[in-house]
């Protein structure tokens, strides 16, 4: 005896119709894209010209920002921001979503702290747009009139 098997609306269902939600899934795992390798801080040459780690920076004083990045490839971006490492607001912040083999980051930041403060230079690189983003940071000092 032959059966049928019949969909929701009593047509008769095709074995390739109850098999499209498997092959939907498996199209779907295939086409996901996962990163082909991964990479960490030492995949990258990151120069601070300024600041430098420990420098101190005088009360009123202008602070001219400048990094240099260099990745394995062809790099798409950044975000680099300037903090007291227990506070929660940032005091400079920067971004940009480029493709360039060299980063280049500019930017300025006048000390107009009160007391001498430990601050941090946080930036992030993005390697591209399925890796997650490599960190760095250095600390600096900005001194103050209290």
């Amino acid at each position: 005896m032959k059966t049928e098997r019949t969909n929701a609306t009593g047509s008769v269902a095709s074995p390739w119709t109850m098999l499209l939600p498997i092959f939907v899934f498996l199209i779907g795992a295939c086409t996901k894209e996962e990163p082909l390798l991964s990479l960490t801080e030492e995949d990258f040459e990151f120069h601070f010209v300024s600041p430098h780690p420990e420098q101190i920076i005088p009360e009123g004083d202008t602070l001219n920002i400048e990094i240099h990045v260099k990745g394995p490839g062809v790099l798409h971006g950044y975000s680099a921001l300037i903090f007291e490492p227990l506070g929660s607001e940032f005091l400079w912040s920067d971004q940009e979503h480029v493709h360039k083999q060299e980063l280049v980051i500019s930017g300025q930041w006048i000390n107009n702290m009160e007391s001498e403060m430990p601050l941090e230079l946080h930036l992030e690189v993005y390697p591209d747009h399925q890796l997650e983003p490599i960190d760095t940071a250095i600390t600096f000092t900005a001194s103050g009139s209290g």
